[in-house]
Parts: structure tokens; sequence; C-alpha cells
């Protein structure tokens, strides 16, 4: 990276006062979130669809099952209809043995509940 000294000698009193401050890996950090833009707390992204606010989960059954009907036949049975409806681009692996779909960040707790239970449940 080639940067003429006459512009580093301009930073360098802020530059020790940030390092004094949070120290050296922290400042640096601290300036390249400010310098690309990352000021707040990122959302979570859907790696299905991009969709801000979403989780990608992926579950792996043990046995094949023949059609995507199987997964939703699996989330009917266990979860409440308002939980339910929240399971967004829910797809099968070509191997029929696992699935993929997008459930809301903001319901990521109860939602780890329920997937430890199909966990034990699969298992």
């Amino acid at each position: 990276m080639s940067i003429d000294d006459s512009m580093i000698k301009l930073f360098s009193e802020n530059a020790k006062k940030l390092i004094e401050e949070f120290g050296n890996e922290n400042a640096v950090a601290r300036l390249l979130a400010y310098v690309f833009g990352h000021t707040k707390q990122m959302k979570s992204r859907s790696l299905l669809c991009g969709a801000e606010g979403y989780i990608t989960y992926a579950i792996n059954w043990k046995n094949k099952f023949q059609h995507v009907g199987y997964a939703w036949g699996f989330f009917k049975k266990l979860l409440k209809d308002e939980m339910k409806s929240k399971i967004r681009g829910l797809r099968c692996f070509s191997s029929l043995d696992d699935c993929i779909f997008d459930f809301p960040e903001e319901n990521k707790e109860i939602f780890k509940e329920i997937l430890h239970y199909i966990e034990i449940i699969l298992t």
C-alpha cells in the first residue's frame, strides 16, 4: 500500500489517541468499519433469497424422503400454525435427506428450542 508520508503525519496524532483509547486492533477495526460504512449492527440476511431479518436453517434427516411434503408434514406436527407460517422457502436437497428454509431472526430463540427438540427426535 503506497501512502505518502506527509499524509500519514496528518493523522498520527489522532491515531495515537485512538490507540490509547481502544488499543491497536480495536482502533484499526473501528476505522475500517467507519470507512466501509458499517457503523450499526448488521441484520442477518437469508442465504436463500437475501431477505433482511431472516436466518437460513438446514435440517438433516437420518432417512431419505420422497418430496418436500414430508418436511412440511413434520413441521405441521411439531409447530403451531403461527410458527409454521413463518417458514419461508422450504426446499429439499437433491439427496432427499436434507431440507433448507428461512425463519425470522426475531423468533430465533423460540425456534432454537424447537430445533433442539427436532434434533432429539431425528437422532
